[in-house]
């Protein structure tokens, strides 16, 4: 199952890159980045608990300088 998993966020992942890049031809990259922000974030309110959420938002917050 795991094997399974990390396959779908690899599609994941190559999908949304494909999704940027042609995003990219028509809005700024800082627009693009705002929207998607916006989304994950709202996502993550949405399908969270509240405490889950926090937590969520708590890490993003901490680990922001250790995005490469």
């Amino acid at each position: 199952m795991r094997e399974e998993e990390d396959g779908n966020v690899t599609m994941a992942h190559e999908d949304a890159r494909e999704f940027v890049q042609k995003m990219s031809y028509q809005y700024s990259p800082m627009m693009i980045a705002a929207v998607m922000m916006v989304t994950s974030i709202k996502m993550y309110r949405d399908y969270l608990n509240h405490e889950d959420f926090e937590m969520m938002m708590a890490k993003i917050f901490t680990e922001r300088n250790r995005v490469k």
